[in-house]
């Protein structure tokens, strides 16, 4: 089997446990794409974001179990692999703009190790996984790695962002 179901049951707690900070991440990264990248080169667009709920977490978990098609052998692989936890999709009302977003938000957004956010392109459709490394906070559990240094206690948070027309 390509996951156990301890594992299911495991990421799944643990996922209810960081739900929080993914909503708060989401948003956040959210507000500051509608702020900075869409209103501050004014594009018309539309930014929406979300958080996976759990309970999708663990139909994907055991679509996987059935399937076969990916190995999580512990909990933290779970986490290390699945990337749409929390996703920003930036939607244009024109297509000329699909570009100009990615290219603003992998200039805005660091990836994993302040290394440059990679661009994807899927389905005709700009698709950028970014990395997060953030610290606990009085005001926000999470916040984008080039807010601040990651320290030892950082956790680690994917967001997704599909950009399209």
């Amino acid at each position: 089997m390509s996951i156990s179901d301890s594992v299911i049951q495991g990421a799944v707690t643990r996922y209810y446990r960081e739900y929080d900070r993914y909503l708060k991440l989401c948003v956040r990264v959210a507000e500051i794409c509608r702020l900075e990248i869409v209103e501050g080169n004014a594009i018309r667009a539309q930014v929406t974001s979300r958080a996976k709920s759990p309970k999708s977490l663990e139909g994907k978990l055991r679509r996987f179990a059935v399937s076969g098609k990916k190995e999580f052998p512990d909990i933290d692989s779970v986490f290390d692999q699945i990337r749409d936890l929390a996703a920003v999709r930036i939607a244009t009302y024109e297509q000329k703009h699909e570009k100009q977003i990615a290219e603003e938000v992998c200039k805005r957004f660091a990836g994993h190790d302040g290394e440059n956010a990679t661009l994807e392109v899927k389905d005709r459709h700009a698709e950028i996984h970014l990395i997060f490394i953030g610290r606990h906070t009085a005001k926000c559990s999470c916040q984008p790695l080039n807010l601040l240094e990651p320290t030892s206690t950082s956790v680690v948070s994917r967001v997704k962002f599909r950009c399209a027309a």
